[in-house]
């Protein structure tokens, strides 16, 4: 058991678990990828977009534990904080050149990605970042994939 900061209500408490429990269901159920108990052997890249928000975080760190190589996007503010949660490559979700940059570093070789964000036109930018042979995305919200070789799948957590 935690304790609970006393300025924080009920609800806002019970968040805190759910959004671990909502990248595991990206990493492990949606895209079937290595968890902590099962790390992989050899580098596998994953982009998790919107790495700053609350299920970015968790997402980076559940991934990084898995043995997975994260590229994240963020504002630049949050750089360090990335890096600090295990990303070894952070871009600017701002600078219209990050899919090209984030297609360069994985040698267009990327097929996993979580989409934290999920609105402003992520679902296109996350597509350009994804390999020729096309993957597979978690995503937070749901969106029409126009790329026909990437499985987009919703993924929803009750509480």
């Amino acid at each position: 058991m935690l304790p609970v900061p006393l300025t924080w209500s009920f609800e806002q408490a019970a968040q805190v678990p759910l959004v671990m429990y909502t990248a595991s269901l990206c990493l492990y159920h949606a895209l079937k990828l290595p968890s902590i108990l099962s790390p992989a052997h050899e580098p596998m890249d994953i982009l998790v977009w919107g790495g700053a928000s609350s299920l970015g975080q968790a997402t980076i760190q559940l991934a990084r534990l898995g043995g997975l190589r994260v590229i994240t996007t963020s504002s630049k503010r949050n750089f360090e904080l990335m890096k600090d949660l295990g990303a070894e490559y952070v871009f600017d979700y701002s600078d219209d050149d990050t899919p090209k940059k984030i297609k360069e570093v994985t040698q267009n070789r990327l097929v996993y990605a979580v989409d934290c964000i999920g609105e402003k036109g992520t679902g296109e930018q996350i597509a350009e970042c994804i390999g020729d042979t096309g993957g597979q995305v978690a995503i937070a919200l749901p969106y029409e994939q126009k790329r026909k070789d990437i499985d987009s799948q919703f993924v929803l957590v009750y509480f």
